[in-house]
């Protein structure tokens, strides 16, 4: 089973909170703080569960959403609004 998260969100809090909740449940969790970290892990080769903020500076989350999309990198991932 593939229990990789990637958690994007702008806040430091929230990214050391998902990743300390989840971690010991056994998931690899990789946490960047905006839209533009997130297309970067999906052009690595990230499969998994990411949890998507909405309101980020720059490319927010409705935006880096479309450019997955559009992109062709949702096959293998869902996406949750955090």
């Amino acid at each position: 089973m593939n229990k990789r998260v990637l958690v994007v969100d702008d806040e430091y809090s929230i990214l050391v909170s998902v990743r300390e909740l989840l971690e010991p449940e056994g998931f690899e969790v990789i946490t960047v703080d905006s839209g533009r970290g997130c297309i970067e892990e999906l052009k690595k080769g990230f499969k998994g569960v990411i949890l998507m903020d909405i309101m980020m500076p720059g490319l927010d989350g409705w935006d880096t959403i479309k450019w997955i999309v559009d992109g062709g990198f949702l096959e293998g991932n869902i996406i949750a609004m955090l």
